[in-house]
């Protein structure tokens, strides 16, 4: 994908390929996009009945305000770190960026930034557990609009939090949350931060995306990182290196390479993995039929997956204003019902954790690829792509 940055240090090609997946583009008013919905989840079922079922995993510079004291709450054991407080997000294609508070809003209102010192986490070498605390709200539709639906954007959105240094120039970012809205409603979104110390130190930029297509007041998200003592067990992080990050891998270049230095004196090297499957049309793959994905390192294979997720109606409490289509006699399916490719409306995405005993030190390459993208049909632009961020963890060795 094209590496070109702009001042705040992500690519356009970023932001808008995690803005491409099903329904993030599609416009007009509320009702009519909810109808389509519907017709997108029909086609999806022929779809995914078509190809039958999935196996189951195998296994500027940078000119955002900063502040030099985070705001905390804190108790004899547990820090909390307030990041964004009700950033308001939604889609308004000629607003200019704007400060609200700590942090920046910009990109078309999807984006919220911030520069920040973050505290450390291992004080007087006491090492912290790290949590990441999300919660996101829906913004309440207007009660004199006709659209017979009670909040702006009521499709299921893909969110992400990540954390980059600062004054780097080029980067990898590292997702810390990555996230779905649910159709019809937000949600509080948690993730064990702990291995990801090296990062969550020290001046960092943060940033809040979600892919809405929802005019004002789409969404707020409020972001806590939650600092705990005597929560940690064994762990004692000590790399945290980007190796991924690429939100729109398709057919046409579905091979990741990145070259890693890895040190001496450490334990348990590892990838914590974030891949999700998507479609530009909402339909089959690879929102639905998912993909192999194969992982080398220095040429040698060393893991076989597909991601997969499958909750089913437990998730119709988080999805109420899902498209809802009669598959039989008393039989109803909501698009909430279906099983994707590594994610759910209304769920945190769980990061695959792939041990790496063949990461021994040196320079070594790792690469991911990625098999069965749907590619374009002669004619359409609609394909399946894979958002991709992985981070290389290791601890020290235990005394």
């Amino acid at each position: 994908m094209d590496v070109r940055r702009t001042a705040d240090g992500w690519t356009d090609d970023r932001r808008a390929s995690l803005a491409s997946g099903r329904g993030l583009r599609a416009h007009g008013r509320p009702r009519q996009r909810r109808l389509a919905a519907t017709a997108a989840l029909a086609g999806a079922i022929a779809a995914v009945s078509a190809a039958g079922p999935s196996a189951p995993a195998a296994a500027a510079a940078e000119t955002q305000p900063a502040t030099t004291a985070a705001p905390t709450a804190r108790t004899p054991d547990i820090e909390r770190v307030r990041v964004f407080d009700g950033a308001k997000l939604h889609f308004e294609e000629t607003r200019p960026e704007r400060t609200d508070g700590a942090f920046v809003v910009r990109w078309e209102s999807q984006v919220a930034a911030r520069v920040m010192d973050l505290p450390d986490p291992t004080p007087g070498g006491e090492r912290l557990s790290i949590r990441g605390v999300l919660t996101v709200r829906p913004g309440a539709a207007d009660p004199e609009a006709d659209a017979g639906e009670p909040i702006v954007d009521p499709w299921t959105r893909l969110g992400t939090v990540t954390v980059a240094p600062v004054g780097e120039g080029t980067r990898k970012e590292t997702e810390l949350i990555r996230f779905t809205t649910g159709y019809g409603a937000g949600g509080r979104y948690e993730a064990d931060l702990t291995a990801l110390a090296p990062l969550l130190r020290g001046r960092r930029l943060i940033r809040v995306f979600i892919a809405t297509y929802g005019e004002t007041p789409g969404w707020e998200a409020t972001l806590d990182l939650v600092y705990e003592r005597g929560a940690t067990g064994r762990r004692d992080p000590l790399v945290a290196t980007p190796v991924f990050d690429d939100p729109h891998v398709e057919a046409a270049d579905s091979v990741l390479r990145s070259t890693v230095t890895v040190p001496s004196g450490i334990d348990t090297p590892r990838l914590r993995m974030i891949t999700t499957g998507h479609a530009t049309d909402g339909t089959g793959a690879n929102e639905f039929v998912s993909a192999v994905h194969e992982l080398r390192v220095d040429g040698r294979l060393v893991a076989r997956w597909r991601p997969w997720r499958e909750n089913g109606p437990e998730l119709r409490p988080l999805n109420p204003w899902a498209g809802t289509i009669n598959v039989g006699p008393g039989r109803d399916l909501r698009a909430s019902d279906l099983d994707r490719s590594g994610w759910g409306p209304g769920l945190a995405v769980d990061p695959t954790i792939i041990l790496l005993p063949e990461l021994q030190p040196g320079l070594r390459e790792i690469e991911l690829r990625i098999l069965g993208i749907r590619p374009p049909a002669r004619g359409s632009e609609a394909h399946g792509y894979f958002a991709v961020n992985a981070t290389l963890l290791a601890d020290r060795v235990w005394d």
